[in-house]
Order: structure tokens, then sequence, then C-alpha cells
């Protein structure tokens, strides 16, 4: 999943620049600003784009913020939870919750 540190700022509607390897799920320029992987100038490039254009910063944020309220709260992680375990235990009821 997505390290707890970016939930973290997330939550709180900041935008995160990060490795897309780090990140799974999220969508450049709309949940987060995404570098390729060992990219350090695209990352680089990622800060000074979200410090320069505020709008985008915004924006970014608050979608940051939709994206971990609609799919980082606790009941869906016990949800998620709930089915592993039943995966696990064999009582074929993954799927229905």
């Amino acid at each position: 999943g997505i390290p707890m540190k970016l939930l973290n700022y997330m939550a709180a509607a900041r935008p995160v620049v990060s490795f897309a390897g780090s990140a799974p799920g999220l969508s450049h320029r709309d949940t987060a600003w995404l570098a390729a992987d060992g990219d350090v100038r695209a990352f680089a490039s990622g800060v000074l784009a979200l410090l320069d254009e505020s709008s985008l910063s915004e924006r970014m944020g608050e979608n940051a913020r939709r994206f971990v309220q609609a799919n980082h709260t606790w009941a869906r992680s016990a949800q998620m939870a709930e089915v592993m375990y039943d995966r696990l235990l064999g009582s074929g009821k993954e799927g229905t919750r």
C-alpha cells in the first residue's frame, strides 16, 4: 500500500510528491505528483511545480484528501482485513462484504 506518511499528508489535504512505486493507486497531477522511480530530477521538478503553482497544489491536496476518505478509512481497512482472514480460513465468504 501507500506509506502512512503520505496518507497522513493527503488526509490533511496537503499535496504530495512521490516516486510512482511508493504510491500505488494515485494519479499524476490529480492525487499526487508522481516521478518515475529513482528519477530525482523529476521528483525535484514536482516539488518546484507545487511551490510555484498554488492552484495546482490546492487542487491536488483536496483530491488527495477525497482519495483517502474514499479508500483508506478505518472501516475500509477492517473490511479488507476481514476478507483476508476469510480467505485464509477458507470460509468461502470472500467478496461478500
